[in-house]
């Protein structure tokens, strides 16, 4: 072939191929030689080679941490966030507003200027009104013994080996209570009034509340009663300010008002409540020993029992220890076998008060507190959510005061034989001790004082016991007698050291009063039970 029929291609081709390969080499020696085939993209930086790669990542870990450290500026603009759960809870807790406000034929759903928050539209009061107050208020006092310390204790853990600190802490409650010497002679007052449950019903719905059925049926329960005490100022004739008689220690109440309620909290509490009504109505007495046991205790009053007298209108000072004894039916039923809550849907309440002091006079008064129907209710505007819905319990308004009643004096005298001639009588002296009526003869001439210190026998052990009454015979005369004409009596005058006064009293009319009758009834009884029982008596009795 001659040179001059070939074309530049083919002329070249050769040094072509040559300098392709020579490329081709470098880049291979390029590549796996002189550089690193593999790299990847770390934080858009492209070509990392692999023994980077860590290093690149750790900072851009560091960049990341320095701008959401604490004091590091946010590179987005500053936005508020709404209040969400606040305005959940508010929308949660508004009351619905009432049909009436609803217009069929205008906008669906509720507009601000039909139903605004702030209206309370189901017919709700504002303010709950406050119950009625207790009825038929009567009042009677009596006496009675403390069990034992060690008796006590056991009383209240109901185990004798094993004394708890809660039955200790109830059981010196009750010791504060009353004289610190044993025997524990005290003297008491108990009250009992009538609630009508229905009365408070019906003051709910008044003028036409809408209030749910649930939340009046639960407002009918108790959550603790409230004795209130007025004394008679003996020098003045007026009451005293009142003053609220402490519940007795084992009386069962419910704290008003807690900062906050809980759900499951406020369940329990309403559970606990209705489970209580029998002990917050009617408190359990003191627990005694068996000396008086020829009187009632108020524990063993049952539907129809000693407080029946005393509440059906009979006189205030009647005796709890008069009346027959009436054993309560466990279900709370009375003679006829209906509930107390089925009579009318009336309740009986009570209290009982141990702070009395012997001869003076009270009066007393009874409210009750029953569950606030608002309690824990969501259906509540702003202000009463605020006021009400925490507050466990509404107070009544308070009973009419019972008639006054005189706290049996520490001790009683009647002259009860002599004579001006003789220039000497004989007085009854009467103390309680242990439980029962003692008496003791004194035989006392003008100038002499009444009484001094007897021993007496307290089961099995006999104690010095002070009889003295503090009143010393001044002179004795003889007055006509009102038994017929010509006879006589004698009349003593006595002068009274504490109250500084002179007393007249007569063997005729003191020989023959109920008072003395009725303390001889229950001496003579009260031997008999001891001597049955093998202890020895008072002598004298």
């Amino acid at each position: 072939m001659k040179l001059k029929n070939v074309n530049i291609i083919e002329l070249h081709v050769e040094k072509a191929i040559v300098a392709l390969s020579v490329i081709l080499s470098l880049m291979i020696v390029w590549s796996y030689v002189l550089g690193d085939p593999y790299a990847a993209t770390v934080a858009q930086e492209t070509g990392v080679r692999p023994d980077q790669v860590k290093e690149k990542i750790i900072n851009q870990v560091r960049l990341l941490e320095q701008k959401i450290s604490p004091g590091a500026r946010s590179p987005l603009p500053d936005m508020t966030v709404p209040a969400y759960t606040a305005m959940f809870r508010e929308r949660l807790s508004r009351v619905p507003i009432s049909v009436a406000h609803l217009d069929p034929l205008g906008d669906l759903g509720l507009a601000r200027e039909i139903a605004p928050l702030d209206q309370t539209d189901l017919g709700l009061f504002s303010t709950p009104p406050t119950p009625p107050a207790p009825t038929r208020i009567a009042a009677a006092a009596g006496f009675g013994v403390l069990l034992p310390d060690r008796e006590l204790a056991d009383y209240f853990t109901g185990r004798l080996d094993q004394i708890t600190t809660s039955g200790q802490q109830v059981a010196q409650a009750y010791v504060q209570l009353v004289p610190q010497v044993e025997p524990r002679d005290f003297r008491y007052v108990s009250v009992a009034g009538i609630y009508d449950i229905r009365a408070w019903q019906r003051k709910l719905l008044e003028g036409g509340r809408a209030i749910p059925d649930q939340w009046r049926r639960s407002s009918t329960a108790f959550t603790g009663v409230v004795l209130e005490r007025q004394t008679l100022d003996q020098a003045t004739g007026q009451w005293r300010s009142q003053q609220i008689v402490s519940p007795l220690p084992e009386a069962v109440t419910f704290s008003d008002v807690h900062d906050s309620w809980s759900a499951s909290e406020a369940k329990d509490a309403i559970q606990l409540i209705q489970e209580s009504q029998d002990l917050i109505a009617h408190p359990p007495f003191v627990p005694m020993t068996d000396a008086a046991i020829d009187w009632s205790q108020p524990q063993e009053i049952a539907i129809k029992g000693p407080f029946d007298a005393l509440i059906s209108g009979d006189a205030s000072q009647t005796r709890v220890e008069d009346k027959p004894r009436t054993k309560p039916d466990p279900n709370g039923k009375s003679d006829d076998g209906q509930s107390d809550e089925a009579q009318a849907g009336r309740r009986k309440v009570w209290a009982h008060d141990l702070t009395v002091e012997s001869g003076q006079t009270y009066r007393y008064r009874l409210s009750v507190k029953l569950i606030n129907p608002l309690f824990q209710r969501s259906q509540l505007s702003g202000r009463q959510r605020e006021e009400y819905f925490h507050k466990l319990a509404l107070q009544s308004l308070p009973s009419p005061w019972s008639d006054p009643i005189q706290v049996d004096p520490e001790h009683r005298f009647f002259v009860v034989g002599g004579s001006s001639v003789e220039n000497e009588v004989t007085v009854e002296v009467w103390r309680v001790f242990n439980g029962r009526p003692r008496v003791k003869e004194f035989r006392v001439k003008p100038g002499d004082p009444i009484g001094g210190v007897v021993t007496i026998a307290a089961g099995d052990i006999e104690m010095d016991v002070d009889m003295g009454i503090g009143i010393t015979v001044v002179d004795l005369l003889e007055v006509p007698s009102t038994q017929g004409i010509g006879t006589t009596t004698t009349k003593v005058l006595f002068f009274d050291v504490d109250q500084n006064s002179l007393i007249e009293r007569t063997i005729e009319v003191d020989r023959d009063s109920p008072e003395r009758a009725w303390l001889l009834k229950q001496a003579s009884l009260a031997s008999a039970v001891a001597e049955a029982n093998g202890q020895t008596t008072f002598a004298g009795q």
